[in-house]
């Protein structure tokens, strides 16, 4: 399994393009860049986490769990990926993440939720509070979760920007607000219930 590689490498490309310096977070994992496209992974989750809060405290507020989130590829989710990808429809693809995220140790829990003439991709809980431990670590995690859904749809044969609108439970950041658009849409409500993909 490669999945936590290709994930770690995804974060180190956008930290570089950020303007970051990545040696002190190879370093932070032990690990050389050419490494993570190894088959096997050679980073601890626990490593990452850490990378994962440097890289937080040193750009606050800049929206780069988007970035992280944004050209995930769906078949990087390795088994669950390939899958999603099978799948006859969208539906089908989001019923089968929901089912069997805990394969690719999700962070964040999502459901699939039918009301009346809505459905809604709900996120319901934090699956992994050892890697969500605080209010900024959530939004990115959030911010990652959400990018990578909203860039599903043309794999389906749907609009970029498939879904009515998204909902999400946080404040709106006005550091960055253009990028939460330019990735997300225009249509997102902050400040709701729940963070959901209606």
């Amino acid at each position: 399994m490669k999945e936590l590689n290709s994930y770690v490498k995804h974060t180190l490309d956008v930290a570089h393009e950020a303007g970051e310096d990545i040696t002190a977070y190879l370093s932070l994992l032990d690990v050389s860049y050419p490494s993570l496209s190894d088959k096997e992974d050679c980073v601890e989750q626990a490593s990452y986490n850490q990378l994962l809060d440097l890289l937080i405290a040193r750009r606050p507020n800049e929206g780069l769990g988007l970035l992280d989130g944004l050209g995930v590829s769906i078949l990087e989710h390795g088994l669950l990926g390939y899958a999603m990808f099978a799948s006859e429809s969208l539906e089908r693809a989001i019923e089968r993440h929901t089912k069997y995220q805990d394969v690719i140790g999700a962070a964040l829990h999502t459901r699939l939720v039918v009301d009346q003439n809505r459905a809604l991709l709900r996120v319901t809980n934090i699956a992994r509070p050892e890697l969500i431990n605080t209010p900024a670590k959530l939004r990115y995690e959030t911010e990652r979760l959400l990018a990578q859904w909203a860039e599903i749809g043309p794999a389906f044969g749907q609009a970029k920007h498939w879904y009515q609108h998204i909902n999400i439970a946080y404040e709106k950041p006005q550091e960055c607000l253009e990028r939460y658009h330019e990735i997300l849409g225009d249509n997102i409500r902050f400040g709701r219930r729940h963070t959901e993909i209606v």
